[in-house]
């Protein structure tokens, strides 16, 4: 897991946070407090991988530099390490259960 640039607070000496990095703490803050029960329904119905809705995210988002809203940095992040996708209208994140486990673990 990446840590935003410039440590605590996202900045130091002018460096601009790492968009990648904020939404990946949003979805492990996200994932921390929802994990458990996203592994106790996903895990036994053989599931692979979950959908998170974005906006499930946003209260877990710091802001930080110029990413004042989750979609700011996802607008400038190119290397997460899930895929986003979009039905009816909905933006999710496809999250691999074994992430999960892991930030669940963290």
């Amino acid at each position: 897991m990446r840590e935003p640039e410039g440590g605590e607070g996202g900045e130091a000496r002018g460096t601009e946070a790492d968009p990648c990095a904020l939404v990946e703490m949003a979805l492990l803050a996200y994932l921390r407090v929802h994990g458990r029960r996203i592994l106790e329904v996903a895990a036994p119905s053989g599931q692979s991988e979950v959908r998170i809705a974005l906006r499930a995210l946003f209260r877990y988002f710091s802001p930080s530099g110029r990413y004042r809203k989750l979609v700011d940095a996802l607008s400038d992040c190119d290397e997460l390490p899930l895929r986003i996708v979009e039905e009816d209208g909905e933006p999710s994140a496809v999250v691999p259960l074994e992430y999960v486990r892991r930030a669940g673990s963290e």
